[in-house]
């Protein structure tokens, strides 16, 4: 990943500015600008709020997965968010971007509003500190080109909470349960996403995305893909895990 390493170790990724922005003329030469692209010139750019066209603003995010690779199961799906779909490059910027319903500001400035309720990422130990902020986190990655043949950029889960109290308890739960099942056991940064819909006069139940990185997130940098997320099984892991933690967390 473009930077450079301190002596303390941690992956100084505001130094992607100066490597990354000469070269993407370079890089794009030849073919027309796609999401990719414009995720990493909005990082390099650095402005502290994008103006986007409606265009920009409102892609079909749901096209860009793999959709319940195991299978429709109760109260939790899951998506994987693939590089590209024929020749259009994804970015998981625009796809945290769609999920925060923000289009006009960066991430991390995304206020509580229509059925958002809040938002945070939830990191292994030894991350940086820098990718506590959901913008340069997934920009970051938008950024990455050494793939290593992997198609995949991001596992999504979505857990629904039908008739649910209490929000509050359904926060702290998931919330412990990225930090344990997610971010400490498989080393991935989680942007954790709670949609209240019944704000907005909606039908749908409390739900909870947990967006998380296809690559471990260390000081170095982004590191291996954890294909335990991304591959055979991976819904079925997943949501054994999250019901082993929710019977053992009732309600009180």
């Amino acid at each position: 990943m473009p930077g450079r390493t301190h002596a303390n170790g941690v992956h100084d990724v505001r130094q992607v500015v100066e490597v990354t922005h000469p070269a993407i003329p370079r890089q794009r030469q030849g073919r027309s600008r796609t999401s990719r692209d414009r995720s990493q010139e909005r990082l390099v750019m650095g402005t502290s709020h994008e103006i986007t066209t409606a265009a920009e603003a409102s892609p079909n995010v749901r096209d860009w997965t793999i959709k319940n690779p195991d299978g429709s199961t109760p109260h939790f799906s899951y998506d994987i968010l693939m590089r590209r779909r024929g020749e259009r490059e994804h970015s998981c910027l625009d796809y945290a971007r769609a999920k925060l319903r923000c289009w006009d500001r960066r991430l991390h400035q995304a206020p509580p509003n229509r059925d958002l309720v809040a938002h945070q990422v939830i990191l292994p130990p030894g991350a940086p500190d820098l990718f506590m902020n959901p913008h340069l986190l997934w920009a970051t990655v938008d950024a990455e080109t050494d793939w290593e043949g992997e198609p995949h950029m991001m596992a999504a889960s979505t857990i629904w909470f039908p008739h649910l109290r209490s929000e509050q308890w359904a926060l702290r739960q998931v919330s412990a349960f990225a930090q344990v099942e997610l971010a400490d056991r498989y080393g991935v940064a989680v942007h954790l996403v709670a949609h209240a819909p019944a704000r907005i006069a909606h039908s749908a139940d409390f739900h909870i995305h947990l967006l998380c990185t296809a690559r471990q997130v260390k000081a170095s940098g982004l590191g291996s893909f954890v294909h335990d997320l991304l591959h055979d099984g991976c819904q079925t892991r997943s949501k054994r895990r999250w019901d082993d933690w929710w019977a053992a967390n009732p309600l009180p």
